[in-house]
């Protein structure tokens, strides 16, 4: 963080670290990011803290650039409470992650997801089992945030995703970016003001492929087993959701809403679909 972005250096953790006896400051700033690479070679970092309520960029990375190559890591048992752009691998990656997870607790703002909080890179192979908490919105299993030219595959999530609007299984908000061959069995609880809550994700553009969500699904408007608006233009194919939606309007066992053009093909849901008592019932 003071300047030495290792870029063109390959970093290779030798065994496994326990970080429990310290306050962790993420590797990689918004003026500094991470531009290695970090083989992990399968050895597990447990115990990472992180309690700072005012801190953006937070994880183990805090930003990495599109230069980075994080694989084969494992980090287990976080905590983080922070603001903006968090999660447990990296708050915002802009590189590429392969065959890697997380777990633990995380909680802040916005843009919140249990392995990246924004993604604009790759993620492939990873997976994340979180308890992630998005107190204003865009909060994922997975990932707060897959924006363009952003990609995630062979990838999932599970867990409890909950918080405001915007929430995911896998991700929260998915904008003009690609989700293939992927699942989510995380629940979904939006607890506060707002919608738009998914079993795979909460706000949708861009393309999803083969891919799943069992998870239940509760909040106020705009939910959907698999997606809970559709927004811009939307490509869903070879998709399903098993999971059950719970909510007070705008609720599809498959999607809540499509606001724009959305295209769906070869797609199903098989989920019970229930109003609340305190629900108006349209467009159920």
């Amino acid at each position: 963080n003071a300047g030495n972005t290792f870029s063109g250096k390959t970093i290779n953790l030798g065994g496994n670290i326990d970080l429990g006896a310290h306050y962790w400051t993420p590797i990689g700033d918004y003026y500094h990011p991470f531009s290695g690479s970090f083989d992990g070679q399968n050895y597990v970092i447990s115990n990472l803290i992180i309690n700072q309520p005012s801190l953006s960029w937070a994880g183990l990375f805090g930003l990495t650039s599109t230069t980075s190559a994080i694989s084969n890591l494992g980090i287990s048992n976080v905590s983080i409470m922070g603001d903006w752009l968090l999660g447990g691998l990296a708050g915002e990656n802009m590189g590429s992650i392969t065959n890697s997870y997380s777990t633990g607790v995380i909680y802040g703002y916005a843009y919140i997801g249990g392995l990246v909080g924004r993604n604009e890179g790759s993620i492939t192979t990873s997976h994340a089992s979180s308890t992630v908490t998005a107190t204003s919105s865009s909060g994922g299993g997975l990932v707060g945030q897959n924006v363009t030219p952003g990609s995630i595959s062979n990838s999932y999530s599970s867990g409890l995703v909950n918080g405001d609007s915007y929430l995911g299984g896998l991700a929260g908000e998915n904008f003009r970016a690609s989700i293939t061959n992927s699942y989510s069995t995380s629940n979904v609880e939006g607890v506060a003001s707002m919608g738009y809550l998914g079993g795979l994700v909460g706000m949708f553009s861009g393309t999803i492929e083969n891919c799943y969500a069992t998870g239940s699904i509760t909040g106020l408007g705009n939910l959907g087993g698999l997606i809970g608006e559709i927004y811009l233009n939307g490509t869903i194919t070879n998709a399903y959701a098993t999971g059950s939606v719970t909510g007070t309007d705008n609720l599809g066992g498959l999607i809540g809403d499509i606001y724009g053009n959305g295209s769906i093909t070869n797609t199903y849901a098989s989920g019970k679909v229930t109003v609340k008592a305190t629900g108006s019932g349209i467009n159920v």
